[in-house]
């Protein structure tokens, strides 16, 4: 029998990994480079490189880019800069992939431990942590209803389920100037850079997806001018723009990762030739699914009086979003710097890590436990060495409200920084302030048996000859008229007719009067 029916594309989640490697090399100072006597402050970052899936297995490869501010020993702790690489290759074992499905990867940088062995070499030792989610995108044909009505009985059923309407990854490229203010001298060369991507919003237009955020720039830099001291710049770029997504529109629901893939910091001359501008090219990578919440109508069961019908079911497995929260989660404490380092002059630059340690489902609602890892650079009444940091770990919990939330719901939970100030109270006190952005996703799995496809075979003769001519039949509790006439080979309406009566639904004990038709 030919069957109507629809193409759908569903994402199936498959497993997920967690895994944790450690990473360490010492590192020779290069020539250019003056010797080390103190580190003041350090950044780190995974480059991911590129995902392979074999045999069972996802291989990781990047590098873990570490660089460090120190102090040089020379010119009354002139600072300068290091950078190094420590490249991996790791496989996981994901028993669950096979060809065609792919992984997403997430990291966390848990420590970093830096020591100097002496004034040319540097040791570096480091914990990261990736989370490996497998995915399946497949697409199946889900039996809608007959093709040809006349000789069957059929019911449907309404089925709701998230369709994938695409998955592909993109790049969106920032390229923005910012001017030095009217005090600050003519930059000679850039000493140390901070560069962060924050408050990142995407939002689903018509063929299009909207992003906004800002990028967090920190340089510190030597002037043109001999014998004025180091400078710095502190300066916030905020973006916008759109990718193109074509036939996505904004009742869909997207699923975006935005990553920083390259991001450069160059001098550049102004209108008058002097090198007064600081150029920002930065390449964001966008890992991209948007799905749509689809509801339709199925086959849910058939027969027919003249003939016997097989039905094929295989089933369809996905997810449902059932609600969707964004929530902000303030931060704000006091953290207390070394004052054997020098007491605070001016706080430079303030930036901050968050990570999650424990997510639990609570009451109406989903509680998570992290930390705020906070490093502080400020100048300090120390001649000799100017420039200092102090870092901190202020811990955080917070409640995302989700409304009936149950033990059958899976959720997905994303966090950044969005907002993040320092305040100086007094010399050796700094007042951090803290707005972390999280995104709670609540959803559940599908896992529906559908109708795909329907045989036709003769009647057994013999078994039908069996039956009796008339019946009376006597409901059971939840039963309904089209169990008794797919039973008996007849039709719902034929049984409404013959008992007089409208409703499909039948009352514990109710009789039905049933005659062979076939």
């Amino acid at each position: 029998m030919e069957l109507l029916t629809k193409n759908v594309y569903l994402n199936r989640q498959k497993g997920k990994i967690i895994t944790q490697i450690t990473l360490e090399n010492d590192f020779n100072v290069s020539d250019i480079n003056p010797d080390v006597e103190d580190i003041i402050t350090e950044t780190s970052h995974v480059k991911i490189d590129g995902i392979k899936i074999f045999n069972g297995k996802a291989e990781i490869s990047g590098r873990l880019v570490i660089r460090i501010l120190y102090v040089s020993g020379k010119d009354k702790g002139m600072p300068a800069c290091m950078e190094m690489e420590l490249p991996f290759v790791e496989p996981v074992n994901m028993d669950m992939l096979q060809d065609g499905d792919t992984v997403r990867v997430d990291y966390e940088i848990d420590d970093v431990k830096i020591r100097i062995i002496n004034s040319r070499k540097i040791s570096v030792k480091a914990i990261v942590s990736f989370k490996l989610d497998a995915e399946c995108i497949y697409n199946m044909e889900i039996g809608l209803e007959p093709k040809d009505k006349n000789d069957s009985e059929y019911i449907q059923k309404q089925f709701r389920m998230m369709q994938i309407f695409s998955k592909k990854g993109d790049v969106y490229r920032v390229k923005e100037e910012v001017e030095l203010s009217g005090g600050k001298p003519n930059i000679g060369n850039i000493l140390w850079k901070n560069v962060d991507v924050r408050n990142c919003q995407t939002r689903l237009m018509e063929n299009k997806i909207s992003l906004t955020g800002e990028i967090a720039l920190f340089i510190i830099y030597t002037p043109e001018e001999e014998n004025l001291p180091t400078q710095w710049v502190d300066s916030v770029i905020h973006f916008s723009g759109v990718v193109d997504c074509e036939g996505c529109n904004e009742e869909m629901i997207h699923d975006i990762i935005v990553t920083p893939m390259e991001i450069n910091v160059d001098i550049k001359p102004d209108y008058d030739g002097e090198q007064r501008i600081l150029e920002v090219d930065a390449v964001l990578g966008l890992d991209m699914r948007v799905y749509e919440e689809d509801s339709m109508d199925i086959l849910l069961d058939i027969y027919s009086p003249t003939m016997e019908l097989v039905t094929e079911k295989k089933n369809a497995v996905g997810e449902r979003i059932i609600l969707k929260n964004n929530s902000k989660c303030k931060i704000t404490d006091k953290v207390e710097v070394d004052s054997s380092k020098g007491k605070i002059l001016q706080i430079c630059n303030t930036t901050g890590k968050v990570s999650i340690d424990e997510i639990t489902k609570v009451e109406d609602g989903v509680n998570i436990e992290g930390a705020l890892e906070v490093t502080i650079l400020y100048i300090s009444g120390n001649d000799n060495r100017p420039f200092c940091s102090e870092k901190a770990v202020i811990p955080f919990s917070h409640t995302v409200d989700v409304k009936g939330i149950g033990d059958n719901m899976e959720f997905s939970v994303k966090h950044g920084l969005e907002q993040l100030n320092s305040v100086m109270i007094s010399e050796n006190e700094v007042e951090v302030k803290v707005v972390v952005a999280i995104d709670v996703t609540v959803f559940c799995r599908v896992d529906e048996p559908v109708i795909v496809s329907i045989t036709e075979q003769e009647q057994n003769i013999e078994e039908l000859k069996k039956m009796p001519g008339i019946v009376i039949y006597r409901a059971d509790a939840g039963e309904n008229l089209w169990a008794i006439a797919k039973k008996y080979h007849t039709t719902v309406s034929s049984l409404k007719e013959l008992n007089g009566i409208t409703e499909d639904e039948l009352a514990q004990g109710q009789s039905v009067l049933v005659v062979k038709t076939v």
